[in-house]
C-alpha cells in the first residue's frame, strides 16, 4: 500500500480527494496512530483558521449620503442616470445614440452640480445659533 503524504490528509479535511483516495486515506488514518494524531491537529487547526477568517472577514457597511432638502430623490436619480446614459451609449452608437447620451450627461452634470451646492448649503456651513461666523 502507497503510504500517505501529508497532502492526503489536507485534501481528505478539504474534501478534495476523489471518493476511492479518500476512503483509503481513511483507512490508513484509522489504522495509523500517528496519520490518526496528524490528521485531528490539522482538523484542529483548520476548524480554527475557519473561525479566524469568518471574524475577520471585511464586510463593507456602504450607504449613500441623505439627499439633501429638496432633492429627495437625488442620489437614485443620479445613478439612473448614469445607467441610462451607459445603456444609451452600448445600445445606440448612432448619432441618436450619441444625442441622447449627450442630453443625458448634460442633465446630469446639472442635477450633481445642484446637489453638491445643496450639500454645501446643508452640511458643509456649520449653523450656529448665535449666528457667530467662524
Amino acid at each position: 500500500m502507497k503510504p500517505i503524504e501529508h497532502q492526503e490528509i489536507s485534501g481528505l479535511i478539504d474534501g478534495q480527494l476523489a471518493p476511492a483516495d479518500a476512503e483509503r486515506v481513511r483507512q490508513a488514518i484509522a489504522g495509523d496512530e500517528t496519520l490518526r494524531a496528524e490528521h485531528e491537529e490539522l482538523a484542529a487547526l483548520d476548524n480554527d483558521l475557519k473561525a479566524i477568517a469568518a471574524t475577520a472577514a471585511f464586510q463593507p457597511h456602504v450607504s449613500l449620503l441623505p439627499s439633501p432638502a429638496g432633492f429627495p430623490f437625488s442620489t437614485p436619480a443620479l445613478i439612473a442616470a448614469v445607467l441610462v446614459l451607459r445603456l444609451a451609449l452600448k445600445t445606440m452608437p448612432t448619432a441618436s445614440g450619441c444625442v441622447i447620451a449627450a442630453g443625458v450627461l448634460a442633465l446630469l452634470i446639472w442635477g450633481m452640480v445642484r446637489l453638491v451646492k445643496a450639500q454645501e448649503r446643508e452640511w458643509l456651513i456649520p449653523s450656529h445659533s448665535d449666528g457667530a461666523a467662524f
